[in-house]
């Protein structure tokens, strides 16, 4: 099974790998560019910030730029009213990769597991419980923005459900990168993840361990749905 997916999905799964290791690649170097015109930032207008959040919302859907990196940016240079950018952009992103992603694999991913009956019954009790499958998977700090939009228009879920349960999931992640970003007195030594106290580090243990439990919880009780009507 292993090799049949790999071949009858190479496009799909080789765009899920991109999305894992381009974000990274990318926001890496950009640490010299912030460095280098951090006083220039500090002083962008209105108009110059609407632009970034419009760039972003693109760099994020491509997986350029990992959304938790722009939630630090945004809340070392302009604190909490940067939320009112990062919304939309993370929703425009969510809705740029859902919508490219959907366009690339034609359904390929699915078509392919409803080969397995057991696969297929989950799968399809899964989607009775969407909004927290997607809820787990964006409040989670371990599993990239891009790779998730990739992954959730492959298993085709509905759109209502996509934006309401990302934005839900997204917004604890967000304010805590954004208040990490308040707090920060360097901006490379932030990114670098060498200003964080403990706390910040508890708290992202706290939302990958509660990811990690309701994704769990959601699947077993899929899991366990299917094998009581097929017993």
């Amino acid at each position: 099974m292993s090799f049949g997916i790999l071949k009858q999905n190479k496009s799909s799964l080789l765009l899920l790998l991109v999305m894992v290791v381009l974000p990274i690649s990318a926001s890496s170097l950009s640490f010299i560019f912030l460095s280098a015109y951090e006083t220039t930032i500090l002083t962008f207008s209105f108009e110059q910030w609407a632009l970034f959040y419009f760039a972003t919302a693109i760099t994020m859907a491509l997986a350029l730029t990992p959304t938790t990196y722009i939630a630090l940016v945004s809340g070392y240079f302009i604190g909490w009213i940067s939320l009112f950018g990062l919304v939309p952009s993370y929703i425009a992103a969510s809705l740029i990769g859902f919508y490219l992603a959907g366009k690339l694999d034609k359904g390929n991913f699915l078509t392919y597991f409803s080969e397995n009956a057991k696969i297929n019954g989950v799968v399809k009790n899964l989607k009775t419980e969407e909004f927290w499958v997607i809820f787990f998977c964006r409040i989670s700090p371990a599993l990239p923005f891009a790779m998730m939009n990739v992954f959730l228009s492959f298993m085709k879920v509905k759109m209502g459900n996509f934006i309401s349960g990302s934005i839900l999931g997204m917004l604890p992640r967000t304010i805590l990168s954004v208040w990490i970003g308040t707090q920060a007195s360097d901006i490379i030594k932030m990114l670098k993840g060498k200003e964080d106290p403990n706390s910040n580090k508890l708290l992202l243990i706290a939302l990958l361990v509660l990811s990690i439990v309701g994704l769990y919880i959601v699947f077993m009780r899929a899991l366990n749905k299917y094998n009581r009507t097929n017993k």
